[in-house]
């Protein structure tokens, strides 16, 4: 790794350093991250579990312990990425790892039920969107509704729509978005999962990376010869407003 030439090198949310490495060292540092990123999300978990009587202090501390899964979900993404064309998507991949919104999609995404990748990635075109329209003759404009839930539940901010009058947010009219009575949340669940396999260890991730490098689909190209080919990765593309 080249040492840090500015001040912005320094600090927190540096993920994209990530594409520097070489691919075992990348499986190395994944490696490393996973049982911390497991142990966040299950501290913050137990926490909202214990607040049940103040809803939206629980529903604050599900959300970031949720956000921390979906950390987790875009790394094995990572490692399910082929060795050869991983260098270029782990630095857009890491760019979801920080950001808000990719990673509650990357949470929505694991109740949805779409038949292919281009059919799931036209359900995260929709919702990605920064605002949409509503009401019957979409007369009303919006901002995206799934960071909207979210900085909603946080903070008390101004906010304003098409008329332009400003209004207070309120989170204390917050109801809780998300009830223990069923369970643990499915993504925080997938991932359990995935560690109790032993998918999460050094030789668990090898083995990740080995199978869908296998069996990662090989179409053909029209502009290539008769007996040329190139690697589609089976993942959306978008995530991000």
């Amino acid at each position: 790794m080249s040492e840090a030439q500015k001040s912005s090198d320094i600090g927190m949310k540096r993920g994209r350093t990530l594409a520097n490495l070489p691919a075992s060292a990348q499986l190395d540092l994944i490696a490393e991250g996973l049982p911390i990123l497991m142990k966040s999300a299950g501290d913050l978990l137990a926490a909202a579990r214990s607040l049940e009587g103040h809803p939206r202090s629980a529903s604050i501390l599900l959300g970031h312990s949720l956000e921390e899964v979906a950390k987790i979900l875009v790394l094995i993404d990572i490692v399910r990425c082929p060795p050869k064309i991983r260098p270029s998507r782990v630095g857009p991949m890491m760019q979801w790892f920080c950001d808000h919104l990719a990673r509650l999609l990357y949470l929505d995404a694991q109740s949805w039920r779409p038949m292919h990748v281009r059919q799931l990635q036209e359900y995260l075109d929709e919702q990605r969107r920064s605002h949409y329209l509503e009401g019957s003759m979409g007369e009303y404009i919006l901002p995206n509704s799934t960071l909207a839930g979210r900085e909603s539940l946080l903070y008390v901010d101004i906010i304003t729509y098409e008329k332009g009058d400003p209004i207070w947010n309120e989170p204390s009219n917050h109801e809780p978005v998300f009830g223990f009575a069923g369970g643990n949340p499915r993504p925080w669940e997938v991932c359990c999962a995935l560690r109790d396999f032993g998918a999460f260890t050094r030789a668990g991730l090898d083995v990740v990376s080995e199978v869908w490098s296998r069996s990662i689909s090989r179409t053909r190209c029209p502009q290539q010869s008769q007996t040329g080919c190139h690697i589609r990765w089976p993942w959306p593309c978008k995530l991000q407003a």
